[in-house]
């Protein structure tokens, strides 16, 4: 597949007009990770203090035993990573299809994946989402 630079670039050439910076997509923080990535999950972390330092590596080492080291193993391999996406609608945002894209492409191949996204209605999907999947049809699958 194309890198992400690449789709920036055609990004910015085709959204002249609401072209803005684009983030990473493939983002999970722990504390999204101990909530199923529900909207609530809990709060921040504010370190003031040293002993708030040590009260933080201590819930990382915990989180890291417990069930975000659990979720962090799903993604030892292409075929788990994708079912843990399958499994939270919420993982990696506005990036999400981009990224579900990849992992398919791994697994099953270019023509699999790019049937897959020729198959999304992304009509009244937002812009960025919508792009993403328009670029993957003209630009990635372009002879597939």
């Amino acid at each position: 597949m194309n890198t992400f630079k690449e789709f920036i670039i055609w990004y910015n050439k085709v959204y002249q007009a609401s072209a803005q910076p684009l983030k990473s997509f493939l983002r999970a923080s722990f504390n999204g990770i101990e909530g199923d990535f529900s909207a609530k999950s809990r709060d921040a972390f504010l370190v003031e203090n040293e002993e708030h330092v040590n009260i933080f590596i201590k819930q990382c080492i915990d989180d890291l035993d417990g069930k975000v080291g659990e979720w962090i193993k799903n993604w030892f391999t292409w075929t788990s990573a994708l079912a843990t996406m399958d499994d939270n609608e919420n993982l990696c945002g506005s990036w999400r299809d981009t990224a579900y894209f990849c992992l398919l492409e791994r697994i099953q191949g270019r023509e699999a994946a790019c049937s897959w996204a020729q198959a999304l209605d992304s009509e009244s999907w937002p812009e960025l989402q919508a792009a993403q999947i328009r670029y993957l049809r003209s630009e990635v699958c372009r002879g597939t």
